[in-house]
């Protein structure tokens, strides 16, 4: 009987989880003897091996009471101990006193044994061995007390976040309530504009049907004006006498008056219509709005009337086509020839000529004077012009006026700078004109992005602070590669800019720091873009091939650095 009872745990353990701690030892002290209690004892621990944090190690055995005790007698003992691994298993606290009736493993061979003073009673054998138990005879209730504490102020926690929660739930629905009904108005209202829509639609087709039935009696009209005309030729003064019946009547006339009424009137509900959209998506949908300005605009219409070729006109859209088509089949392409490319490029557009004296360049404008009376071209005087280099402003105030170059007997202009290919290029090798126009280029692009709306917050600064870096770095940094005496005056100007810049993007203030202005668009500092720019030109020219003559003049300027360094550093051993 006892063995069947022992075989139902779950059973037990839900059956005496609700009871108090009295009557379950009670109840357990009638039911069962110490070996059952012992063997429950045994299943409750193997169960409540898996909580988190239980000690992990063997049982303290159990002693008979010795004197006056707590306990009453052993069973009491293995029932408290019961009842603790019950709670342990229901609640997963680990208490003190399943603590102490737990030894640990390292603890074992420390323990030392007095067998005259300890002795357990085992139910097995009714043997008595040595035991390290030490018993607290206060540790039973002021552990419960310290646990319905425990138990009572995780209740009360449990208590005031439930409630919490169903406040906020609360609140929700509430908020979830007044989404809802906003959503039905705003149903209610589109269903309502669709319906006006609905009637807007069947207006516009009615006057469109009217519109034909007008169409329709103009050209009856006509037809009948017409007829009559071809059948009598009457003279000017027998239509003035005898007018047509038609012309009597002006029928003809109100039909026209009353179709250029209706005209105008539908043209004004289009534009209405057009300016009642734009209001609407002007805040809301901007792409919407720009589809609508960019219809609304006046397109110009190009026609081409008709093609001259070869002295006869066509107009003939086919007979067009087929005229270009043998247009550019007859056009020089690569792949027709193979010697175009080299061809096209012997003839140069701009000519730069480059001499260490002042003779040696005139006789080099003779030299291309002489070549292009021989091949039948001139070059432009008016555009060709002369820098010299290395010079500060007082030497070539002074030089300026014994230098004289000629072209075709006509004097070459000298100045202290020049746009070559896009890149101003400086007597004195100073940059300052060159980062100004930089800076008022930097300037207007800000401009450009607050008239899209980056000032006032429409315009994204992502957008923004993209258009930036496409648009205005490319091409204020064009030729950045050949600033080899960039000062710092002009590193500060170019970092203002780029300040501004990110400002106004952002719509920050003047104030703002620059470091989280240009940090949180992600902006570099001025110099590291055109260092970039540099490595990126110097990766190049280290990967042409060495047939290429702008890889051979690289080499070559290289060495000649490299050759001039060693010079210098052997005349400082010679002074040395």
């Amino acid at each position: 009987m006892a063995a069947a009872k022992m075989t139902n745990l779950p059973g037990l353990i839900t059956e005496c989880q609700s009871l108090p701690k009295a009557v379950l030892v009670e109840k357990l002290l009638e039911d069962k003897d110490v070996e059952e209690l012992s063997n429950l004892k045994l299943k409750l621990y193997e169960k409540c091996k898996y909580i988190k944090g239980f000690p992990n190690g063997e049982f303290y055995q159990r002693r008979k009471p010795k004197g006056t005790s707590s306990y009453s007698s052993l069973e009491d003992r293995l029932a408290d101990d019961v009842y603790e691994l019950m709670t342990c298993l229901d609640t997963e606290i680990i208490t003190s006193e399943i603590k102490g009736m737990i030894k640990k493993n390292s603890d074992i061979s420390a323990v030392e044994i007095d067998n005259e003073s300890e002795r357990v009673f085992t139910p097995n054998n009714n043997e008595t061995h040595n035991s390290p138990v030490t018993m607290n005879r206060s540790s039973g209730w002021t552990g419960m007390k310290s646990k319905l504490a425990s138990l009572e102020a995780g209740q009360i926690i449990f208590r005031e976040g439930l409630t919490r929660e169903i406040n906020e739930l609360s609140s929700k629905i509430i908020n979830l309530k007044k989404i809802v009904e906003e959503k039905r108005e705003e149903i209610k209202t589109v269903k309502t504009e669709n319906e006006l829509q609905r009637e807007e639609i069947n207006a516009i087709k009615a006057e469109i049907k009217e519109l034909r039935c007008f169409h329709a009696k103009i050209a009856t009209k006509c037809n009948k004006f017409v007829a009559l005309s071809s059948t009598r030729k009457h003279s000017k003064k027998e239509i003035q006498e005898k007018p047509e019946p038609l012309l009597e009547k002006g029928e003809y006339k109100e039909a026209k008056r009353l179709f250029r009424k209706e005209l105008r009137k539908k043209i004004y509900l289009e534009e209405q219509k057009q300016f009642e959209s734009l209001e609407k998506h002007y805040e809301t949908d901007r792409s919407t709005f720009f589809k609508i300005t960019s219809s609304i605009r006046k397109k110009k219409e190009v026609t081409i009337q008709g093609l001259k070729v070869d002295r006869t006109l066509i107009y003939d859209p086919e007979d067009v086509l087929s005229v270009w088509e043998k247009h550019y089949s007859d056009l020089l392409t690569p792949k027709t020839n193979p010697k175009y490319d080299d061809e096209f490029r012997s003839y140069a557009d701009d000519i730069t000529i480059l001499s260490t004296r002042v003779k040696g360049l005139q006789e080099q404008l003779d030299t291309l004077e002489s070549y292009s009376c021989r091949w039948r071209f001139d070059f432009n005087t008016s555009k060709t012009i002369a820098v010299t280099f290395g010079e500060t402003t007082r030497t070539f105030n002074k030089n300026n006026a014994t230098r004289n170059w000629k072209l075709y007997n006509a004097k070459v202009e000298e100045k202290r700078s020049w746009t070559h290919v896009g890149i101003e290029l400086s007597g004195d090798f100073n940059g300052n004109d060159r980062t100004k126009s930089v800076c008022k280029k930097a300037k207007e692009t800000v401009h450009s992005l607050m008239n899209l709306g980056a000032r006032s917050g429409e315009l994204n600064p992502i957008c923004g602070a993209g258009l930036w870096k496409t648009n205005w770095i490319p091409t204020c940094l064009y030729g950045c590669e050949l600033w080899n005496t960039l000062g710092t005056t002009e590193l500060n100007n170019l970092e203002r800019a780029q300040r501004y810049a990110a400002k106004i993007i952002q719509g920050l203030g003047p104030n703002t720091r620059t470091e989280a202005a240009l940090g949180s668009i992600r902006f570099w500092e001025m110099e590291a873009y055109i260092d970039k720019a540099k490595l990126v030109y110097f990766g190049r020219l280290c990967m042409l091939g060495p047939q290429t003559t702008t890889k051979q003049v690289f080499i070559n300027r290289l060495f000649s650095f490299r050759y001039r360094q060693g010079e210098e550093r052997v005349m400082g051993l010679y002074q040395m």
